[in-house]
């Protein structure tokens, strides 16, 4: 019986991606993905989701991005995952992803799973937009590369932007510094990019630090939460919109944007619960109701939002 059960320990987000990429090779091209949180969407509704066949596609693959939280289940429930691992349902892949592998009853997942560590694989982001780039057969001038890698040191954000850039060359298959300069996003805007993914995997830390970063340049708070606001909301949009059957080249017509953008809308929308996005608009929401009521001071209210993700 092939494995339908797999455990990613490792801490840089692109090697997860790859990792999920690599694995699902081995099962029907049309197995859909869907990422899934256990503090968001339940234990319950995640195992019903496992054991619940989809009519459309063959095979579906749940990626559980908060994996630690397993361990916080009570008894009954887990027991009631562990059974699910030991008796995996034929048509779902489960792919649980972790960080933090410092639990004693870790092992309990490692005997019932497919068990990969990619903590020990270290690649520069120079050399990994480069074998990204062979791999498909891609080009890039010296100036290009050197101008994308300024953009940030988070590596899933310029797997992206290149990505993107790929989808744009797509006939030429070289990129060049003209091509950077027309499709990168004003550094405004990818600093709004890393905030709003901060705060959708609630990584309080980080989502802090961005948030330092930003109010150096003497952005207001309220114009910040408009800018996050916008951005979920074209997530959550654009999630509801893919699940009603739009493809790439649809949201590209609808938005009135290169297929490039549209891939890269795509990715983010498939990437996120819809639960998390209503969340976060919610609490967006109460937030600047607040402070234009006066009722809040902006600083310390966003912070301690931030904070306490």
């Amino acid at each position: 019986m092939e494995s339908r059960n797999f455990l990613l320990y490792a801490t840089d987000l692109s090697l997860i991606e790859d990792k999920i990429n690599e694995i699902l090779v081995n099962f029907p091209a049309d197995t859909t993905i869907e990422n899934r949180s256990i503090k968001d969407d339940g234990i319950g509704q995640i195992l019903g989701e496992l054991n619940t066949p989809t009519f459309l596609n063959s095979n579906k693959c749940i990626v559980i991005k908060d994996s630690e939280q397993i361990f916080k289940l009570s008894s009954d429930y887990y027991r009631h995952f562990i059974n699910y691992l030991g008796n995996p349902a034929s048509f779902s892949v489960l792919i649980l992803v972790f960080s933090n592998i410092n639990f004693p009853d870790f092992k309990d997942l490692k005997t019932l799973c497919v068990y990969y560590d990619l903590t020990a694989i270290k690649q520069s982001n120079e050399e990994y937009l480069r074998t990204m780039l062979e791999k498909q057969g891609y080009t890039i001038s010296e100036v290009a590369l050197s101008l994308l890698l300024t953009y940030g040191e988070d590596l899933t954000l310029l797997k992206n932007i290149l990505q993107e850039l790929m989808t744009y060359k797509i006939t030429e298959k070289n990129i060049t510094e003209a091509d950077v300069n027309a499709l990168l996003e004003p550094p405004l805007e990818d600093n709004v990019y890393e905030l709003s993914n901060a705060v959708i995997q609630r990584d309080s830390l980080k989502a802090y630090l961005i948030y330092q970063d930003l109010e150096k340049n003497n952005i207001s708070i309220t114009y910040l939460i408009g800018l996050l606001l916008n951005k979920f909301q074209e997530m959550y949009n654009n999630n509801i919109l893919i699940g009603a059957g739009y493809t790439q080249n649809d949201l590209a017509e609808l938005y009135k944007v290169k297929l490039g953008r549209a891939y890269y809308m795509l990715q983010e929308a498939k990437n996120t619960s819809s639960k998390s996005l209503k969340r976060a608009i919610s609490k967006l929401n109460d937030l600047e109701y607040g402070i234009k009521k006066g009722t809040l001071n902006p600083k310390v209210a966003f912070s301690t939002y931030l904070l306490s993700l």
